[in-house]
């Protein structure tokens, strides 16, 4: 896992993890910091992209986001209360990157579609 840009510059690089979900100890840092040292300079062909059908690409964002909309779904138990809420809902994001799974979300949970439009 890649840190998020907006941490401190003391933070970013990667964070590796172990099979156990904890982050790596001694001796598996050596050991990687050692395959690190040993692999600095690319292979033949690391800056090829592969061919769209290469059986290691897979695009998993459709599946993803139907499981998750389908959960927003089945865990709202009021959905009729929410449909009749009247009171104003702010979104406000820092790039504006989730306007659309956001949206997703308010029509998965429920919302009236003409509340939907004050989003925009």
């Amino acid at each position: 896992m890649v840190t998020a840009s907006h941490n401190p510059k003391w933070d970013n690089g990667y964070k590796v993890y172990w099979a156990n979900g904890a982050q790596i100890l001694s001796p598996h840092d050596k050991h990687i910091q050692a395959a690190i040292l040993h692999n600095l300079c690319p292979q033949s062909g690391a800056f090829e992209e592969p061919a769209g059908d290469h059986p290691l690409l897979t695009d998993p964002l459709r599946r993803v986001n139907d499981a998750y909309f389908s959960v927003v779904s089945s865990n709202v138990s009021e959905q009729a209360a929410i449909s009749a809420l009247q009171i104003p809902i702010v979104y406000t994001a820092m790039h504006g990157v989730g306007y659309t799974y956001v949206r997703q979300a308010w029509r998965a949970a429920g919302f009236r579609e003409d509340t939907l439009g004050r989003w925009s």
